[in-house]
């Protein structure tokens, strides 16, 4: 699966570039949000700021993506640990009191057979 997002990923970056290329001498004009100025640029420019812009924004979410999980990793992790542990501390009290419960019996068994 994370070859198939590789390959999507290198294809639509591809077309992105094919598209600024061709559409490089075309310009388009952008009015600022901030200071509503007018400012003319070429479309395929225009186009690979966008593209690169949102590589970047795409490229921050998955690193946070991927601390997310590897902090609920490591707590499933630990998790697990503290029900080992558990499970190993239970096993011994049980081989304790089978040990207690057979010296019981052989003590009833000598008192019942004086």
């Amino acid at each position: 699966m994370k070859h198939i997002f590789l390959i999507l990923f290198l294809l639509f970056n591809a077309f992105i570039v094919w598209f600024a290329w061709g559409n490089f001498s075309n310009p388009v004009t952008y009015t600022c949000v901030l200071n509503h100025n007018n400012y003319t640029l070429s479309l395929g420019i225009f186009v690979l700021v966008i593209a690169l812009f949102a590589n970047i924004a795409g490229f921050l979410y998955a690193v946070v993506l991927k601390s997310n999980i590897t902090d609920l990793c490591k707590a499933y992790q630990k998790k697990n640990e503290n029900i080992s542990v558990k499970s190993e501390a239970d096993s011994a009290k049980i081989q304790v009191l089978e040990a207690k419960i057979a010296s019981l019996e052989a003590a009833l068994d000598a008192a019942l057979n004086k």
